[in-house]
């Protein structure tokens, strides 16, 4: 079943869509952000994440639908855009090299010891 759910964008303006009401979050959020055409980059070239709230809730769980949560006719939802977070990874110094792989390979050498067998020559 569809419904008709007033959407606040990102950028404040209003908008009535029909959605419908047995899709999980997960599946819907990206579709409609594709369908409204709204950008998947912000102006610094960081990811967006999108995600729906009621007003004044948190957002909306990924496996939710929004006949799990009761929303009828006349619901309102923002479709909130945050820059994705992407967190460092732990620095680590990386392993010595081994002495056969430090010096660059010699013309014919494989560069992968193990891809050998790729440069025997046809018999």
């Amino acid at each position: 079943m569809r419904v008709a759910i007033t959407l606040e964008l990102p950028s404040g303006e209003i908008q009535t869509v029909q959605l419908p009401d047995d899709v999980s979050m997960d599946r819907l959020v990206p579709a409609l952000v594709g369908k409204l055409g709204l950008p998947l980059v912000d102006g610094a070239g960081q990811s967006l994440h999108y995600d729906l709230l009621p007003p004044g809730g948190s957002p909306l769980a990924s496996a939710q639908t929004l006949a799990d949560i009761g929303l009828g006719p006349a619901a309102r939802l923002r479709l909130r855009a945050q820059p994705l977070a992407w967190e460092n990874p732990a620095q680590a110094t990386p392993p010595s090299t081994p002495g056969h792989l430090a010096a660059p390979p010699r013309p014919g050498q494989p560069i992968n010891p193990l891809d050998a067998h790729l440069h025997q020559p046809a018999r």
